[in-house]
């Protein structure tokens, strides 16, 4: 009974990370989503964008994947919660 509770709780807590990095790369993509669109509209060149791209890869974008992802959900969660990403009642 114990392990399935383990499981459970261990689910519950990778749909939280979930949750949480969904959250706070929402930001972050609305913000080169933006990019995208001066680029439409001939504001910036394309190397422009591909630098701005890559910026958000390799910042952001990799930050939050590796807080995230890792194998202990907790800490990203715990940390999502501390910074009000999660809220107590999701918990």
């Amino acid at each position: 009974m114990a392990l399935k509770q383990n499981k459970k709780m261990q689910r519950h807590l990778r749909e939280l990370a979930e949750l949480a990095y969904e959250r706070e790369l929402s930001a972050p993509s609305q913000a080169l989503l933006q990019e995208f669109l001066r680029w439409e509209k001939k504001e910036m060149d394309v190397f422009e964008l591909n630098a701005k791209i890559h910026e958000f890869h390799q910042g952001i974008s990799r930050s939050l994947y590796a807080q995230y992802s890792g194998a202990d959900a907790a800490i990203g969660v715990a940390s999502a919660l501390h910074r009000g990403i999660v809220k107590r009642d999701e918990m």
